[in-house]
């Protein structure tokens, strides 16, 4: 897919990924966040590929021969090349975010993001969130 660039605010570019990560991220920065934590994003890297194994979705996760439970190794790949696609997405994000006062932090403690992003623990990130919350109030 063409990956397109978006003007935000005429000072920096955001890539528009076509996916509903960049497209949440996107609505954020429109509604004005300026802090951005990320919890849960591992991008793949937990023990075991994640996949619904829902009858609903089995078709799409699984080849004929794939029993219940396990995900298809197209399925897999596919996965694999969307978490690469996030992963590029959340640099460029954060480079691009930098300038303008955006600040992106991971909240996953095995998360590939680590590698170019502060890592908070949820716990201190919460904590830090709602002292914020009650400065801005006072």
């Amino acid at each position: 897919r063409r990956q397109r660039q978006m003007c935000i605010r005429d000072r920096a570019k955001f890539i528009w990924a076509n996916n509903t990560v960049a497209t949440a991220m996107h609505m954020l920065i429109w509604m004005g966040f300026k802090r951005i934590h990320l919890i849960g994003s591992d991008l793949g890297f937990s023990e075991k590929p994640y996949f619904s194994d829902s009858t609903e979705y089995r078709p799409f996760n699984h080849d004929e021969d794939s029993p219940a439970g396990e995900i298809s190794k197209a399925q897999e790949d596919k996965n694999k090349r969307l978490y690469m696609q996030q992963l590029s997405f959340f640099h460029s994000f954060a480079k691009y975010g930098a300038p303008i006062g955006v600040e992106l932090i991971s909240c996953t403690k095995t998360s590939p993001l680590n590698a170019f992003l502060k890592y908070v623990d949820p716990s201190i990130a919460l904590r830090q969130s709602i002292e914020r919350a009650e400065n801005f109030e006072s």
